[in-house]
């Protein structure tokens, strides 16, 4: 499983890392999954942007949503995402109910 790449590199940098998969949420609608990550504050990285962008956008209360773009021109490694990712948590004390896209912080 490619994700469970990520989730090790991720967890080798320092996070802590939970998927939808080891929370049961595979298959749910986007609002629980938010919901439960704003339950355990965990910021939400998702490919999924449209989506999570208009929930933020409705005004859900969140710990921080992350969006990574797959355009085929800014594909970002899982590399790449690990350092933007420190590079956002670098730049902010916090992310509650914030939206930031990965893409832009890969440097």
């Amino acid at each position: 499983m490619k994700a469970r790449v990520l989730v090790r590199l991720l967890t080798a940098a320092g996070h802590d890392v939970v998927t939808t998969s080891d929370l049961d949420l595979d298959g749910h609608i986007d609002p629980v999954v938010l919901a439960r990550a704003a339950s355990e504050h965990r910021i939400l990285i998702t490919y999924n942007g449209d989506d999570f962008r208009a929930l933020h956008d409705s005004g859900a209360s969140h710990a921080g949503v992350v969006l990574v773009y797959r355009e085929h021109r800014n594909v970002m490694s899982y590399a790449e995402i690990v350092r933007a990712l420190d590079n956002i948590l670098a730049s902010y004390s916090n992310l509650d109910n914030s939206l930031h896209v990965l893409n832009q912080w890969v440097y």
